[in-house]
């Protein structure tokens, strides 16, 4: 039996999978955002934000698709 020790040092994180978030769902990205779910439902429309659909009913905005948004606003020079 290993001694309490062995568990104190031994290093879990290579043993766990890492799981990424899905998305982020509607609602969430409208408060990241600070605009309406209609202005967000509206960016999906147009394709400036990708979704993945993880049941019938529920999608999710990608993480990716935000980066992308973040980067290309953070680009852009405001004056």
């Amino acid at each position: 039996m290993p001694s309490a020790a062995h568990h104190a040092t031994r290093d879990t994180t290579a043993d766990t999978p890492r799981i990424e978030r899905l998305g982020h769902t509607i609602p969430n990205v409208a408060l990241m955002l600070d605009v309406g779910v209609r202005t967000v439902q509206r960016m999906i429309a147009s394709g400036e934000l990708k979704t993945i659909r993880i049941a019938s009913r529920t999608v999710r905005v990608t993480d990716e698709s935000l980066r992308a948004l973040f980067a290309a606003a953070s680009s852009e020079v405001v004056r």
